[in-house]
């Protein structure tokens, strides 16, 4: 926890009710008396000032007490306020929660309680939008719609999480005039190793890691080659820990380079040298490549949480960049196909089986949630590339916008069994175009890739 020992603040987080108002007048009281001072919104906020704006402050302050009531699991301000602190990460760290008598969630029957409320305001606001004649500029009310919903995906493994923890009573906090509250805020005893809370690092819950890959995946800026990718019909490949991790960049290069797989053009794609067309680019905590090779277009990043994420254009769509593929550019119209081996069997493939390497090389330990998401694919037909291979006899069409497949990785399989994780992935993308693959075929296919 951050927290300036020579002038430490507490921001309180809770809702307009009177038995939080009390607690707040006590807490304030003997926080005076050492010297603390009490944030909240009441004495923060001047005329004209932005809620919205303290929110987001609150969100990143290095302690935030939570007044857990009823009342507050069901305000829209008290859970953007916990959603904000939980996307700037170390919840466990910068949280102390007191709970209210009200707040009811420790036995999961009470806990639907609260899912079912939440889902109740986003149907109640969907329908209200829908009496409108034009869904056009509802900018707003859409963004209260979209904070219901990430409230609702949070709240269960939330609350649980809080159900978990050893919450001190309300009375217990008055009786000890909040003295353990202030232990930790003051840094008094708190270099024990079953009492610190920062040790709790490696059990954070996967929704909060959840929410720090959200913010990281939103750091990708969509332009140059990332736009152009994007532009079409495109993979975006993310894997994602299920632990937090704290890697170097010379790490995460040695890693990648002993791991990049595929028959041809390697995946990720590894730069032979920094140009123009191909580079490598570090950040603050990441490292990233950029490719623009003619039909090979790529954009992948490392984030140094072991977040992983790879941005692969459709080479088919991109024949028109290549002289090489000039032919299959006058035969193949841009946009309107997608190439059963090239795009979906070697590329999944590739992709599985590099994490397969990573895991053989000791780079993840820990499991991992993959998502491969073919993105742009509306009304496209899945064509038989390859010279020798026989053709389709009737169209198989998809009438999805994107194809997701999501599957949990762990060590315990995934070196030995990639190719058939990977293989189960493959028909479940061909199943969106109404295509039942040959198993046979495709493992025959797969082994001329894996070598």
């Amino acid at each position: 926890m951050t927290v300036n020992v020579n002038n430490p603040e507490i921001y309180i987080s809770y809702s307009w009710e009177a038995e939080s108002e009390k607690v707040i007048e006590q807490l304030n009281s003997i926080c005076n008396l050492n010297g603390v001072k009490i944030v909240r919104d009441k004495t923060e906020i001047g005329f004209k000032g932005l809620i919205s704006a303290f929110m987001k402050r609150l969100g990143k302050s290095g302690s935030v007490v939570l007044l857990l009531s009823d009342k507050y699991l069901k305000s829209e301000n008290c859970m953007f306020e916990l959603l904000e602190i939980v996307r700037h990460g170390n919840f466990y760290d910068r949280i102390f929660p007191i709970v209210l008598s009200s707040a009811k969630f420790y036995k999961p029957i009470d806990r639907i309680k609260y899912l079912s409320f939440w889902e109740k305001e986003i149907d109640a606001l969907n329908n209200e939008m829908l009496t409108l004649k034009s869904q056009a500029n509802l900018q707003g009310i859409r963004d209260s719609l979209d904070r219901y919903t990430k409230f609702r995906a949070m709240l269960a493994e939330l609350t649980t999480v809080l159900s978990d923890m050893n919450n001190y009573t309300l009375q217990h906090h008055l009786d000890t005039d909040f003295a353990e509250l202030l232990k930790i805020v003051l840094k008094e005893g708190a270099d024990s190793g079953e009492n610190n809370i920062s040790s709790m690092e490696d059990t954070t819950p996967f929704f909060l890691l959840e929410s720090k890959y959200e913010t990281e995946r939103g750091k990708i800026a969509n332009e140059g080659v990332v736009q152009k990718i994007t532009s079409k019909a495109y993979w975006e490949f993310c894997v994602r820990p299920m632990k937090d991790k704290k890697l170097n960049i010379s790490d995460i290069k040695a890693a990648i380079e002993r791991s990049s797989t595929g028959d041809g053009w390697n995946f990720p794609h590894i730069p032979g040298y920094n140009s123009e067309e191909e580079l490598y680019r570090n950040g603050v905590d990441f490292l990233e490549s950029v490719s623009d090779l003619g039909t090979r277009k790529e954009f992948w990043r490392m984030y140094k949480s072991g977040h992983f994420i790879d941005l692969w254009a459709l080479p088919e769509d991109w024949y028109a960049d290549s002289e090489m593929y000039s032919s299959l550019n006058k035969k193949v119209v841009s946009e309107t196909v997608v190439n059963l081996h090239g795009s979906i069997v070697f590329f999944i493939t590739d992709s599985i089986s590099f994490l397969s390497k990573l895991f053989a090389v000791g780079f993840y330990k820990e499991d991992l949630k993959i998502n491969l998401t073919l993105k742009n694919v509306l009304n496209r037909k899945l064509r038989v590339d390859g010279d020798r291979r026989e053709p389709l006899h009737n169209p198989r069409i998809t009438g999805e916008h994107q194809i997701v497949l999501e599957y949990t990785l762990s060590s315990a399989d995934i070196v030995a069994t990639h190719m058939d994780i990977s293989k189960e992935l493959i028909i479940m993308a061909l199943e969106a175009f109404g295509f039942a693959g040959s198993e046979e075929d495709i493992r025959s296919e797969q082994r001329k890739r894996v070598r």
